[in-house]
């Protein structure tokens, strides 16, 4: 007697992520002390790829990231309070410039873009 496989073979189809939570990974990415500048640009390029469940696991990697990193940081403040508004101007400046980084870089993408749509109509 042979038997036959009847399962069910199809793969389940993985809704689309919303673009909001696309958005809080990267400003969570952007806040990463454990990536470079560089993956961090390559991170937020695949997001678009990435399904719910793989963004989601992304999100809490990077706010455990940030709980440990300020329970570090609060010890290392409780022993020197007078380095802390220093640290503060320093990280706001570093993240301003991130963001400033990532914009414009996302700004030549989009119209790189353009320019081949219009070069294609004509």
């Amino acid at each position: 007697m042979v038997e036959t496989n009847t399962q069910n073979t199809a793969k389940t189809v993985q809704k689309p992520a919303s673009n909001q939570l696309q958005q809080q990974v990267k400003q969570a990415a952007m806040l990463s002390v454990g990536l470079s500048f560089e993956e961090k640009g390559k991170l937020v390029q695949k997001l678009p790829e990435l399904n719910e469940e793989q963004l989601r696991k992304l999100l809490q990697l990077f706010e455990d990231e940030q709980a440990h990193k300020q329970k570090v940081l609060g010890q290392f403040f409780a022993t020197h309070p007078q380095l802390y508004p220093e640290f503060e101007r320093l990280s706001q400046q570093h993240v301003d410039t991130i963001y400033s980084e990532v914009e414009q870089d996302e700004l030549a993408e989009e119209k790189a873009k353009m320019d081949q749509l219009l070069q294609v109509s004509y």
